[in-house]
């Protein structure tokens, strides 16, 4: 499936690129995605996308290789956000360019003027912090796991469970709701440890 997926975690810069390929293929194995993404020492993101509206290479990256953004879906109206960018010099045209601009000028309150149909994680090298966030209605899912000083996300659990040291503790209490509602409620999973990013949310670890 298309998706974005990546981590924070205290591993090495080999084992960052082990991980992060395995995600790759833990969200989607087929060979009709594009697989794009990159990591270093102790962190990794990446996306699988179809590539057929756009096949803008990513991560992107600022120009000073600081702030890298992987992105998956569309964003709407974006005509007063770019007009809104231009006044500050940021000439846009893809809507990955859009939200990293946003992001650039308005730092951490940026989201507020997104609207669209999206998941995207944004990874900041200076500090080492992930934020990820999704659209207003969560049509695009993101799923998150923290568990000591490491930080997993991805579009589909699959890609989560990956990394091997992720607690597999079952939720009981997920598994009530779902006997009981056909489905689970607010952010609960099956398992303990992996929760489900509320819709229009932003997280920052």
């Amino acid at each position: 499936m298309p998706g974005i997926y990546g981590f924070s975690k205290d591993i090495s810069k080999s084992e960052s690129q082990t991980l992060i390929e395995k995600m790759s293929f833990g969200l989607d194995w087929e060979d009709r995605f594009l697989r794009q993404f990159e990591s270093g020492q102790g962190w990794g993101i990446g996306r699988n996308t179809l590539g057929i509206l756009e096949n803008n290479s990513q991560p992107l990256w600022d120009l000073n290789k600081n702030i890298g953004l992987v992105f998956e879906g569309e964003l709407y109206d974006t005509a007063p956000i770019k007009n809104y960018l231009n006044q500050h010099n940021f000439h846009c045209e893809s809507d990955e360019e859009i939200l990293l601009g946003l992001y650039k000028i308005d730092g951490e309150n940026f989201a507020s003027r997104l609207n669209g149909a999206f998941s995207a994680a944004l990874f900041n090298r200076e500090n080492n912090s992930i934020i990820i966030l999704n659209d207003r209605l969560g049509l695009h899912p993101v799923y998150y796991a923290k568990f000591g000083s490491t930080f997993l996300f991805a579009s589909g659990v699959r890609a989560l469970l990956e990394d091997r040291s992720l607690p597999r503790r079952i939720d009981r209490v997920a598994i009530q709701e779902f006997l009981t509602f056909d489905h689970l409620l607010h952010q609960r999973t099956l398992l303990e440890d992996v929760k489900l990013l509320p819709q229009a949310s932003y997280l920052k670890f």
